[in-house]
């Protein structure tokens, strides 16, 4: 699948291009934190795979917050000329 069409599934997008690089255990997502009110929190996540390459994202919800991870983190991967 071509970069561009994993901006509709970011996290789809991630997963394919990991499998693709045999990377294990990858990608693997990780909260980093909680802000705002209880009744409106935001969620910090990071997206990782193996060779260390990181993002981080943030959302209302978790899944938001790991899509927007996913997406950075293909955008860092697309500039190492990993995808």
């Amino acid at each position: 699948m071509p970069f561009d069409a994993w901006t509709d599934n970011p996290k789809g997008g991630l997963q394919e291009l990991a499998q693709r690089h045999a990377w294990p255990d990858s990608p693997a997502y990780e909260p980093v934190e909680v802000t705002g009110p209880s009744h409106a929190p935001v969620y910090t996540v990071k997206a990782c795979v193996t060779g260390g390459h990181a993002a981080l994202g943030t959302g209302k919800t978790k899944r938001a917050a790991e899509v927007e991870a996913a997406r950075a983190l293909l955008s860092l991967l697309k500039a190492a000329g990993l995808t």
